[in-house]
């Protein structure tokens, strides 16, 4: 906390910090010398701490709350799916999203998180949409494998050498339950676009996604590669700037 610049230099009021620790931190001292402070952050309850402290930035409750009722007023959308990265950034938007749908009476019907860290989405996909735990569906992939090995018969075709892609197809049968209309991930935009891959892998197609104003990057639209998704996201504009007037995309 710069207190010089409060006290010897006379500051009228302090703008920024955007660590996760230092918005509350310099929200306290600014409130108890009562000089103003305008913070960038997203943390919830900053403004809450006194009068002297205001925010430029949409939180993640704001953000959440506009998306859902998007969905549910302009998508139709009633069950909803989540995709997040388990740290503090997507459990956040996670449980806010959570309680922002059963709040309008909508339902989440699938729930899964991944490693940050992670670049492989395979497992994290397949849990969402039912593919992972085969055991759980084991009368449905026993009779699906019996038709598969009794055309293939009925072809003439030999059974599939270990390690071929027949084999991988042979253990990766059962077909996707996408049981919501959206599907929810708030995370960055390149790691969107390496999920929205392994969904359109895993046979997962003609969905709505939503995401955070981590979404608002130029590489968005090379990172979707899936022309049929519908893809949508929430920021917040200025629109006194001519600009940024209303218009359809917005």
């Amino acid at each position: 906390m710069p207190i010089n610049l409060l006290i010897e230099d006379k500051a009228i009021a302090l703008l920024g910090a955007l660590r996760p620790k230092r918005p509350a931190q310099s929200a306290v001292r600014a409130e108890e010398l009562r000089t103003s402070y305008i913070g960038f952050s997203q943390k919830s309850g900053l403004t809450s701490i006194g009068d002297y402290v205001f925010r430029n930035s949409v939180t993640p409750d704001m953000q959440v709350d506009k998306l859902v009722q998007f969905a549910f007023d302009k998508l139709s959308a009633r069950r909803f799916a989540i995709l997040f990265p388990n740290d503090t950034y997507g459990v956040e938007f996670s449980n806010s999203f959570w309680s922002h749908v059963l709040a309008r009476g909508g339902e989440i019907t699938a729930a899964q998180t991944y490693d940050p860290k992670e670049n492989d989405f395979t497992a994290a996909v397949q849990k969402l949409v039912g593919t992972y735990y085969v055991e759980a569906r084991a009368e449905e992939y026993n009779n699906r494998l019996r038709e598969i090995k009794a055309n293939k018969a009925a072809a003439g075709k030999t059974a599939p050498k270990k390690d071929s892609r027949d084999r991988w197809s042979e253990e990766n049968i059962l077909s996707p339950i996408v049981d919501f209309d959206v599907l929810f991930i708030p995370t960055a935009v390149v790691l969107w676009g390496q999920i929205l891959a392994f969904m359109k892998y895993n046979d997962v197609t003609e969905l709505n996604y939503l995401g955070t104003n981590l979404w608002n990057s130029p590489d968005l639209p090379k990172r979707a590669g899936d022309e049929s998704a519908g893809i949508y996201f929430v920021d917040a504009i200025d629109i006194a700037e001519n600009s940024a007037q209303p218009n359809a995309f917005f």
